[in-house]
């Protein structure tokens, strides 16, 4: 792969003792030695490295040089304190068909505030004088940050980057019947569905089922819930230190009476064909038990009736895609 963005350190990497420590969605390389800060707080380092990622990918610097591409980064955070983070960071430029384009790779200082807000990103200098501008700006990281990662660390970070921008194209953007190849089980709330010439379409809008710590950690981040006497990071830190082996008590439990929380970070609508022969089951329909299945028709004119209890519109329903057509629509039982 070809980096002509950025700053690629060629010191040779000798007697490196080296853990992955996998924290949630995030992949943490910590030098073992008694020079490195392990990261005490996952909650944190999930944030900063959040933060930080965001922070890149919109600068100047990574943005995309030709329309219609994207920008995407991905790091490894060695460690922070004081107010300042310490990682080694990729950046990469993707084309519509998701090859990179350009690509940075290289070690960063990130100053970020009290709510881990990156507020500046320091990069390491290269050239002559790259050593006396990198060890203050490094400090005790400075050793382990020049040294290139190994070759399964930077490839972990090449497909984390393109993992992003593969997950926000498909969440993101309004698929239409042109797009080829979305297989798989969806939730969402139907918005219309129709059927018109013999040919029928639905739309929808993709939601998440979440349970158990997952659930109330998303009420907490979108204010759905609030734990008296706790700031929303204070409370999001104490849930992950939480035993859960006895439930989740009066604090937490409260943020999810029913166990479940559905989010909806989207509201972009897609639009998919359904197949004639296409599986309909319904679970609250009439009385008449789990699983009872309707043809598709049949479930057109429920879906559009004006009267009735069924609260069709209502009612998130998962569907399934075989090579971008719906072959199934089953409705999610909602307590």
């Amino acid at each position: 792969m070809k980096y002509n963005k950025g700053f690629i350190s060629v010191a040779a990497i000798v007697g490196i003792a080296a853990a992955i420590l996998v924290i949630g969605a995030g992949v943490y390389y910590i030098e073992k030695g008694t020079n490195q800060t392990m990261i005490p707080d996952a909650d944190t380092g999930l944030k900063i490295k959040s933060n930080l990622e965001s922070f890149l990918a919109a600068t100047d610097r990574y943005k995309p040089t030709v329309s219609g591409n994207v920008s995407s980064c991905s790091s490894i955070l060695y460690g922070y304190e004081n107010g300042y983070a310490y990682a080694w960071a990729f950046c990469g430029e993707y084309d519509k068909n998701f090859t990179v384009v350009t690509a940075s790779s290289l070690p960063v200082r990130a100053q970020y505030d009290e709510t881990y807000k990156i507020i500046e990103v320091k990069e390491a200098a290269d050239g002559e004088h790259g050593e006396e501008i990198n060890r203050p700006l490094f400090g005790k990281f400075y050793e382990t940050l020049m040294k290139t990662p190994l070759n399964q660390e930077s490839k972990t970070l090449e497909q984390e980057a393109l993992k992003k921008i593969q997950n926000t194209s498909l969440n993101n953007k309004e698929t239409t019947s042109t797009e080829q190849g979305v297989n798989g089980a969806y939730l969402g709330y139907i918005k219309s569905i129709a059927s018109q010439n013999g040919t029928s379409s639905l739309v929808i809008d993709y939601v998440q089922w979440l349970t158990g710590k997952d659930a109330i950690r998303a009420t907490l981040e979108d204010g759905e819930c609030r734990i008296e006497g706790m700031s929303t990071d204070q409370a999001i830190a104490g849930l992950a230190k939480l035993d859960t082996s006895m439930g989740y008590g009066e604090v937490y439990g409260n943020c999810t009476p029913g166990g479940f929380y559905i989010r909806n970070q989207n509201t972009q609508l897609r639009t998919f064909p359904i197949a004639n022969n296409a599986q309909i089951k319904l679970q609250t329909y009439n009385n008449q038990g789990n699983n009872y299945v309707v043809p598709l028709a049949t479930f057109i004119n429920i879906f559009n009736a004006t009267v009735g209890e069924y609260p069709a519109k209502k009612i998130p329903y998962w569907i399934t895609l075989n090579n971008n057509v719906v072959t199934g629509i089953t409705e999610q039982y909602v307590p």
